[in-house]
Parts: structure tokens; C-alpha cells; sequence
């Protein structure tokens, strides 16, 4: 008889605390004090140790030895590191992490048209090298062309345990799209928090889809800048499900003409959307970045390949690419925020 993901991850804390329960005597190494430290963890309200930091204890070197061994494995194209995220098992990571999930409507419509195509024999879209003609060798909006002003902004740090990934990369390929077709104009930081507040087409914190919020910015007439809206709403913390949904009287930005990529059109459309209009809002396999350090993560290290974009846990902005040389020849990359 099965359980569930849920309860198999209940039983796998219980079983480690049920393990440390007869080690009270146990002191946590320096290696893990140093992470506790760093980190700001506190298991034991205050407390040196108690059995929830023993048994994290245990999963932190668990993890710090699966990530030796990978980083050990020269067939790897990406290395990994210690993160604040190694006292979570990896199915804790995803389970608290990895919440976003695409439109169930966008799902079923792509996964169609990935069907015909593949049917109609056109199933391989991998990256070609012609696919590159016309196109520089790399590019990136980090570090956008003469002329352009700053158009990606700063990394955001969602809270735990809320699915909010949709609501910023939303507001970033806004405002990036913006500061593209103003060339030369700096981008400026739209409103997480009005998104998060207002848009009940999606579902703050228990997640939401980019493209359903490009028809709520449409449909409210535009979105705030983030300045704008914490003038009117107060807060440090950006996806706040539960701030105030107010109407800033101040300008507000709408879509500046975004519109849907068919996964099926390939790589091609997307480098020209990319390079042309500006980063590209997109969904990814996000278990590897528990422990990211360094490399190209490939398809072959997001398993499982079989569920297509069911696998799809955590929303990101494509912003470049690169090339890079490898013992089979030159690959390319996607750059991704």
C-alpha cells in the first residue's frame, strides 16, 4: 500500500528525529554550528541543541555528502554547494519550495501541439547550430547593447513557503519589456506585492500563472510601479498575500505587447523573442538549484524527461544565452534568473 508524498516526507523528519531522540548527549559539529550561524537557523527556540537541530544535523551532512559525490562525478556539467537550503531533505526542498505549476488550461493546450508535432515527425527541437545564424555567439540583457538602459532587475528572494515565483518573474518581464521599447530608460521595479494582493484570477501564495496575470494587468488597466504601491501599502515583504488591495492613482504600466511562445515553434522563436523584445517569462525544472553552484544544468539531470511540462515546478525569466566548449563540441545555453 502507497502513501502519500505528504506522509512519506512526515515519516522521513519523524524517522530522523526518532534516530537522534536517544542522542541527547550528541554536539553538533563546527561545520554545522558555522551553517546554523550563517544562516540564522533556529530549531530549539534559543536553545544550543534539541532533538529538531540533531535531526537536521543528520540531513545536512546527508546532503554535504551527495554533493561530494556529484562534484566528484566528471560526467556532471554543473557543480554543486552548500546552500542555506542543506537541513532540507531534497523532497522537502520541492515540497516547500517547488509549489508553482502552469495553467492547467496553457498545460492541456501545449501539451497538444507538442503531441501533433511530434506526430508529424518534427519532435526534435533541439538546439542547432544553424539555428544561431544572425544571432552573436552570446547575449545577455544583464549586460544589454549600447543604447539600452539597466533592464533586468535585481534577484528577489521569495518567502518560504509561498509560490509566489509567478507573481515577481510577472512583474520583472513587464518591466523589462518596458525598458526595451524605451531604450535607453532604466528599469523600474513593479509591484509584487499589488499582484499578490489584488490579482484573484491567481492564487497568491498557494501559486499562480504568468500568463493568466498578463490578462489581470490588462483587465485593471496596468500595474504599479513597486515605489507607487508601497507609498500607499507599507511592507518590506513583497509577496504579501494578505497586504491591501488598493487602486494607485499614480502611472501604472500595462503589457507592452506580450504575447504567448509556442513551445513548439523551437528554440529559434524564442532566441528571436529574446534578443528583439526583451526577456522571456518561462517555467522550469527547478529541483537541481537546491545545490547550484556553478555549470550548465542539462535536460539529462531533470529527471523525469517523461513528464514533460508536468514537471515544470518554479517560474523563471529566461534573459540570454551563451556557448560554451565541451568533449562533444560547442553547446549552448539559456541564461535564467
Amino acid at each position: 500500500m502507497g502513501v502519500s508524498r505528504s506522509a512519506a516526507l512526515a515519516l522521513l523528519v519523524a524517522s530522523a528525529l526518532l534516530a537522534v531522540a536517544f542522542a541527547k548527549d550528541d554536539e553538533h559539529s563546527e561545520a554545522f554550528l558555522g551553517f546554523m550561524k550563517k544562516h540564522q537557523k533556529d530549531y530549539c527556540g534559543g536553545a544550543a541543541k534539541c532533538e529538531a537541530s540533531l535531526a537536521r544535523e543528520k540531513i545536512y551532512w546527508e546532503n554535504s555528502r551527495n554533493i561530494d559525490a556529484h562534484n566528484a562525478n566528471p560526467s556532471k556539467s554543473f557543480t554543486m554547494a552548500v546552500s542555506k537550503f542543506a537541513d532540507l531533505h531534497p523532497d522537502e526542498f520541492a515540497q516547500l519550495h517547488l509549489k508553482y505549476r502552469p495553467s492547467e488550461k496553457r498545460v492541456a493546450s501545449v501539451q497538444s501541439e507538442v503531441d501533433l508535432r511530434a506526430k508529424d515527425g518534427k519532435g526534435d527541437l533541439g538546439l542547432k547550430q544553424d539555428d544561431f545564424e544572425g544571432f552573436p555567439k552570446s547575449f545577455s540583457w544583464t549586460s544589454p547593447p549600447s543604447g539600452y538602459g539597466k533592464v533586468v532587475t535585481d534577484v528577489h528572494d521569495q518567502q518560504d513557503v509561498c509560490a509566489s515565483c509567478w507573481a515577481f518573474v510577472t512583474a520583472d518581464s513587464v518591466a523589462a519589456r518596458w525598458a526595451v521599447k524605451n531604450k535607453g530608460q532604466d528599469v523600474e521595479e513593479l509591484s509584487v506585492k499589488q499582484l499578490m494582493a489584488c490579482d484573484h484570477t491567481d492564487n497568491g501564495c498557494n501559486t499562480g500563472n504568468m500568463y493568466t496575470a498578463y490578462d489581470w494587468i490588462g483587465d485593471n488597466g496596468g500595474i504599479a510601479t513597486k515605489t507607487a504601491y508601497n507609498s500607499l501599502v507599507p511592507g518590506a515583504i513583497e509577496d504579501d498575500e494578505n497586504a491591501r488591495c488598493v487602486q494607485p492613482p499614480s502611472l501604472v504600466l500595462t503589457t507592452p505587447g506580450m504575447c504567448d511562445l509556442k513551445m513548439t515553434e523551437g528554440n529559434f522563436a524564442l532566441m528571436k523573442a529574446l534578443y528583439e523584445r526583451g526577456p522571456v517569462a518561462i517555467g522550469i525544472n527547478a529541483n537541481n538549484l537546491q545545490f547550484y553552484s556553478t555549470g550548465t544544468i542539462t535536460a539529462d539531470s531533470c529527471p523525469p524527461a517523461g513528464r514533460g511540462i508536468q514537471s515544470i515546478n518554479h517560474a523563471a525569466l529566461i534573459v540570454g544565452w551563451g556557448e560554451e566548449q565541451t568533449l562533444e563540441g560547442e553547446k549552448k545555453y539559456w541564461l535564467v534568473k
